[in-house]
């Protein structure tokens, strides 16, 4: 029971760190600095490929278990699948980006909704991962609503300008602004969901927080402020029920033995694709393809683990 008390309490203790991250970047930027976003690019690419991405560091703790739980005693089978579901979808991106967008884009909103509900007491049924799905969305589509241009920019940097049609598309959601009643009627879905009002309150002050944070800051920096504050912390959390561990220091102490050498190879990789690939963008733009070409790519393998091992251990 104390547990529990402990895990709710760090559980909304994450939502008001975020919700006042925001806030205190918001004031900075209003206040105190002048072109603080200009910097904030810079800190916030550092600590997606450091902090935010160190999220999946324990992805290989949670292999072992599943390879132990089919008496697989073969512990690079874990690494050789990771890799390759990793590099199948950089080959998806590298010959038809669109497709890796949309996908990245689905596979994302799933986690980020999945994740955010929780320790949440929400109501189970059939259509359950499709409210995850929606609940997901908004993170994707909030840049849309306040900063349309400089996301379709972002997109176009991700595609590599490879596909006018779906350009075309999301220019005619926003001119219709169905973008904005989209995320509306999303808000109101998935808040239907949600049973107890400690929660209910929760889900509105990290809404609030999205859009405060989205509404100030170019894309790109609200989504790292989202990313590494309240997705990542989250699932930090959560990785403490998921592996089952006894204690806080005991979290601490295999977080730390693991987050050093994924970390360092992760950033091998980034800087890698980085440095390969044949790219005319300008600096910021380079760094954000780097960025959420290298989440997609890790996003899928990540991804498909989370599901084998919930629908495995935890059901």
């Amino acid at each position: 029971m104390l547990r529990i008390f402990f895990m709710l309490f760090y559980n909304r203790l994450i939502s008001i760190t975020f919700l006042c991250t925001a806030l205190l970047l918001v004031l900075l930027n209003y206040f105190l600095f002048q072109n603080i976003a200009s910097y904030l690019f810079f800190i916030s690419f550092f600590t997606i490929i450091t902090f935010g991405i160190s999220h999946g560091s324990l992805d290989q703790v949670k292999g072992a278990t599943l390879l132990k739980y089919y008496n697989i005693e073969n512990r690079y089978l874990f690494y050789i699948c990771y890799i390759l579901t990793g590099a199948f979808f950089f080959f998806i991106w590298y010959l038809q980006p669109t497709l890796f967008l949309i996908s990245f884009i689905l596979l994302g909103a799933y986690h980020f909704g999945k994740d955010d509900c929780y320790l949440m007491q929400i109501k189970e049924n059939i259509f359950t991962n499709f409210i995850f799905l929606l609940k997901g969305l908004p993170i994707i589509l909030t840049p849309f609503i306040f900063h349309f241009s400089e996301t379709i920019h972002i997109v176009s940097t991700i595609t590599q300008n490879n596909d006018s049609n779906f350009i075309n598309f999301l220019y005619y959601l926003n001119e219709k602004n169905l973008l904005l009643i989209i995320n509306f009627i999303i808000f109101i879905i998935a808040n239907t969901i949600i049973i107890n009002r400690r929660d209910k309150i929760n889900y509105l002050v990290e809404f609030c927080a999205l859009n405060v944070v989205n509404f100030t800051f170019t894309p790109f920096i609200a989504f790292a402020v989202y990313f590494c504050t309240l997705h990542s912390l989250r699932h930090y959390l959560s990785l403490i029920e998921d592996l089952k561990i006894n204690s806080y220091n005991e979290a601490l102490k295999l977080f730390y033995s693991n987050l050093i050498p994924i970390t360092l190879l992760t950033i091998t990789f980034i800087l890698s694709f980085g440095f390969l690939s044949q790219s005319n963008l300008s600096l910021n733009d380079h760094l954000t393809q780097i960025s959420f070409v290298s989440l997609g790519v890790l996003s899928l393998p990540h991804l498909v683990l989370e599901v084998l091992y919930d629908n495995t251990l935890l059901s």
